[in-house]
């Protein structure tokens, strides 16, 4: 009987051990990037290369966005997405009448966080900065929101939790802010956080050529 379970244990370690070496051998398995050239060609970033372009109803439906973004792409699984848009944050025209510089960065830093923490239940921050990239500053918010359902759990008698992972960096094009927003489920953040880092340390950003 002994002996037995000694045999059982045994192999429950060599199966534990072939189970760990494929998951190791899965997890790194090297991302491959490709370029996208947004809003004529004046932004340039690298996305995995399985991302696509996320339907116009899509997008709607999960964004219910009122503008089109410049730009948004989505997993095969479509859990995990990465968009580009541009916008004139209001917020900081109450403070100054005039365009946006990379000065203003960190006064929008502290409005963009205050409008996160506004859309969620409860937030932990990641990185919280300032960060130059191609010569460029950006603000960089990485973070984990909760935002709780009431109707749902109502309805269905369960949490109605919905954990989230962001990564969203702000950078500023000819007076515009530029977004770009990359998230997922916090269920995927230990494998999607090193890709949206290696996606927001790829972006490029040109002058728009003036139309003659």
């Amino acid at each position: 009987m002994v002996y037995n379970q000694k045999i059982l244990k045994i192999i429950s370690l060599i199966f534990i051990s072939w189970i760990s070496i494929i998951h190791f051998n899965f997890a790194q398995k090297p991302t491959k990037f490709v370029k996208k050239k947004i809003a004529e060609n004046t932004i340039t970033v690298n996305i995995p290369d399985d991302f696509t372009v996320m339907p116009e109803d899509v997008y709607a439906r999960k964004y219910g966005a009122y503008r089109q973004a410049l730009a948004m792409f989505t997993s095969p699984n479509s859990k995990i997405d990465f968009g580009v848009n541009e916008t004139v944050n209001r917020s900081l025209l109450a403070v100054s009448n005039s365009d946006f510089k990379e000065e203003d960065l960190k006064i929008l830093k502290d409005i963009y966080k205050g409008s996160i923490k506004g859309m969620h239940t409860d937030v932990t921050f990641l990185q919280d900065e300032i960060v130059t990239i191609d010569n460029k500053k950006f603000i960089a918010l990485q973070f984990v929101g909760v935002v709780r359902d009431d109707e749902e759990k109502k309805i269905t008698m369960k949490s109605g939790a919905i954990k989230q992972y962001s990564c969203i960096y702000y950078g500023v094009q000819e007076g515009k802010i530029l977004i770009f927003n990359f998230n997922c489920p916090d269920f995927f953040r230990r494998q999607y956080q090193p890709i949206a880092q290696q996606i927001m340390q790829s972006i490029k950003i040109k002058i728009k050529k003036k139309k003659k």
